[in-house]
């Protein structure tokens, strides 16, 4: 619910960008294609390397193909640069202009209620600034959502396709893995404080 009644509040300052944003996602699945070409390309080049006599198209395939590794990283790299940039941007905009109504809000306000708010003018300035801040960052993790849910999704189709019984058996044993860590952490940081007691 209260998840909710924050996106009902950020909303209307979202929705005069949101072509931008959609922009932003099909760069985002850009940028995932390209990285998540790497590995294809690596296992295409080291089969190529492998064989004892290539043909000639063979070889010249394994000419091309760091190059085509190469090219896919400069690509997905500027494309990602972009998506950041331009993500950042939006972010500024978004947070000057709440930042600009909170003032004006602050502004009709009466001298009494500036006066018996509890945690005076410096609360009002952390307001604008702090509270501002945390939702600046947050629109900011967008471009993260935008980006790596296309990068997941590539690379799991890929795992998928080169050895499905392996996949299936880590994502299962995923999770009993990261349950025994997190155990043997948690242990280790209380015999952690043991041995500094002593």
């Amino acid at each position: 619910n209260s998840m909710k009644s924050v996106t009902s509040q950020i909303w209307p300052e979202i929705k005069p960008y949101k072509g931008r944003f959609l922009w932003l996602l099909v760069l985002g699945a850009l940028v995932s294609a390209f990285k998540s070409a790497a590995p294809a390309l690596l296992k295409e080049l080291t089969a190529t390397w492998s064989l004892s006599s290539p043909t000639d198209e063979q070889l010249q395939l394994a000419y091309l193909i760091p190059i085509a590794i190469a090219v896919t990283w400069v690509l997905s790299n500027i494309g990602r640069y972009y998506q950041m940039n331009w993500m950042k941007y939006t972010t500024d905009l978004i947070t000057v202009n709440l930042r600009r109504k909170l003032m004006e809000k602050y502004l009709t306000l009466n001298l009494g209620f500036l006066q018996q708010f509890s945690r005076g003018s410096g609360g009002l300035i952390s307001r604008m600034i702090n509270d501002v801040l945390v939702i600046q960052n947050g629109i900011y993790k967008i471009a993260d959502m935008l980006r790596e849910p296309f990068v997941t999704i590539a690379m799991l189709g890929y795992l998928l396709y080169l050895d499905c019984t392996l996949t299936i058996f880590v994502v299962i044993t995923l999770p009993i893995v990261a349950f025994i860590l997190r155990q043997v952490a948690r242990s280790l940081r209380k015999y952690g404080h043991q041995n500094q007691d002593t």
